[in-house]
């Protein structure tokens, strides 16, 4: 499906669609099973062809060191879960940024914090997305 500026991905030289992806993290810098999901998933879409872009709260774990795909961080005002609202500000702000300079196809958000970029890109310039929300969120969002 096009996103608001009539992007659907673009054709490889193989015939294969090609999507620009970001994946939007709340905390890079966890060592837990959802950085382990999110350096999954991005070396994966990586290994097609995709061109991928990690999104998040910094500094990053090791656990996303590897070619493929492009990390960008942003400072945390608060590493606590119980705080990460914190962060929200931030993050929507350069997951705009890079919307914008990157022209994503879809992003795929974890957490509530980075659900809310992903919904402010949604609003401002239609990109799709989807959500995984993750361990704590329906008692954090109540």
């Amino acid at each position: 499906m096009p996103n608001r500026r009539g992007q659907a991905g673009r054709s490889g030289g193989d015939g294969r669609m090609r999507m620009r992806v970001g994946i939007v993290h709340g905390r890079l810098t966890a060592p837990s099973g959802t950085t382990l999901q999110v350096a999954a998933l991005a070396r994966e879409l990586s290994n097609r062809g995709h061109d991928v872009h990690v999104i998040g709260v910094g500094p990053r774990h090791r656990m996303l060191d590897f070619e493929g795909a492009t990390i960008h961080q942003t400072r945390a005002r608060s590493l606590d879960v119980v705080d990460s609202a914190k962060n929200c500000p931030p993050l929507i702000a350069l997951t705009l940024k890079l919307v914008t300079a990157h022209g994503f196809d879809v992003i795929h958000a974890h957490y509530a914090v980075a659900g809310l970029a992903a919904l402010v890109n949604r609003v401002i310039n239609g990109t799709p997305y989807l959500m995984n929300l993750h361990g704590y969120e329906p008692k954090f969002l109540s």
